[in-house]
């Protein structure tokens, strides 16, 4: 039921509804991106071999179904309400229609891929911490702040990249190290986010870090930063709180082994994860 609110939510942010066809192609890009080897998205030419490859062809089916969709919808001028058709009525004919279709076939996909990850690390996250699934419920409406405090900690212990790169446009110094302009730099959020200087006692999950102004600036970087920041990261941020906001009320989530709170970080596709076969989602009315 969860994932069925996932995908019709990235749906109705492209057309403002979404309809069957819609719905099952959505599955079908998420399952395939979520099968697609690691090693494979760092090394294309591993794709070549079967096993790793197969989930390439099959997100790249998946991908080339949703351009033809949308490429109906433009046609036929069936925009609805959502991104596509805010992306026509803003390029006033600037834009073709293959770059409209492009573009939001892009942030489809960028939604899509995001959501799925991060609810899932944050349902990991309270089905470990059980005593903030109540904290939650008891929650009034206009407390937002509590809701998106608890996704930015999942997202401090388990930010979506591990490493990201970028080259130095002049010399600096950082911290005692010299960096000549040129030289290419390795940025890991996962260290950043485990300084205890920044973070003190790291390994605890403590929402209460993000209670208030975000005071933590390059502390806290798992959508980037700078001018590649994520321009979606406030929008991620505040939907995943309102997923689970709408769950808490009817169930709740349960460490379905002993050890889920040691659980490791891995790699599923491109982005960090937690196990997601580490908790389980239970109807409170039939579990009491």
């Amino acid at each position: 039921a969860i994932r069925q609110h996932l995908v019709g939510l990235a749906g109705q942010v492209l057309f403002g509804s979404e309809d069957q066809r819609t719905h099952e192609l959505a599955i079908r890009i998420w399952q395939s991106f979520d099968r697609m080897h690691s090693a494979g998205m760092l090394f294309p030419v591993l794709r070549i071999i079967p096993r790793a490859g197969k989930s390439f062809r099959r997100y790249r089916e998946a991908q080339t179904e949703l351009l033809n969709l949308i490429d109906q919808k433009l046609h036929s001028g069936e925009v609805g309400c959502g991104l596509l058709h805010i992306l026509r009525q803003a390029s006033a004919g600037e834009l073709s229609d293959r770059e409209i279709r492009d573009n939001a076939a892009f942030i489809y996909l960028v939604v899509l891929r995001t959501l799925m990850p991060l609810f899932c690390n944050v349902a990991h996250a309270l089905a470990v911490e059980t005593h903030l699934q109540d904290e939650l419920r008891a929650a009034s409406h206009d407390r937002d702040s509590l809701f998106r405090a608890v996704v930015k900690e999942t997202l401090r212990l388990t930010p979506f990249v591990p490493i990201f790169g970028r080259r130095a446009k002049q010399d600096l110094e950082v911290d005692g190290f010299r960096i000549a302009k040129g030289e290419f730099v390795i940025v890991s959020p996962v260290l950043t986010h485990y300084r205890p200087v920044a973070f003190p006692d790291p390994e605890r999950f403590d929402p209460a870090r993000f209670a208030g102004r975000n005071k933590y600036r390059y502390q806290f970087l798992p959508y980037g930063g700078g001018k590649h920041h994520c321009i979606g990261a406030g929008w991620s941020v505040q939907m995943t709180g309102q997923l689970v906001r709408l769950l808490l009320p009817e169930y709740r989530l349960v460490a379905s082994q002993p050890h889920a709170k040691r659980a490791s970080l891995t790699l599923r596709a491109i982005f960090l994860s937690r196990q997601h076969d580490g908790f389980l989602i239970e109807n409170r009315a039939t579990a009491n």
